[in-house]
């Protein structure tokens, strides 16, 4: 999709969005969260996008103490 539409900017909310899930299958949110956002930053870096804007939730601010917001 980044090769085909060349955008200018980015904006990335993808993520798993279970609190509790996330802390029944940390691995997976890991993968989701962490994983995809690399992703998400490569591409950008691979395709020259200046600007990629992160959505995050209320869920991720602190204080952190849980594996959903740790991934955030």
């Amino acid at each position: 999709a980044i090769i085909e539409a060349r955008p200018d900017i980015i904006m990335h909310a993808a993520a798993t969005k279970y609190v509790d899930v996330a802390e029944q299958q940390p691995l997976e949110c890991t993968d989701i969260n962490v994983g995809g956002s690399q992703n998400v930053a490569r591409v950008a870096m691979e395709r020259g996008v200046p600007v990629v804007i992160g959505i995050s939730t209320d869920k991720a601010a602190p204080p952190v103490r849980n594996t959903y917001a740790l991934t955030k």
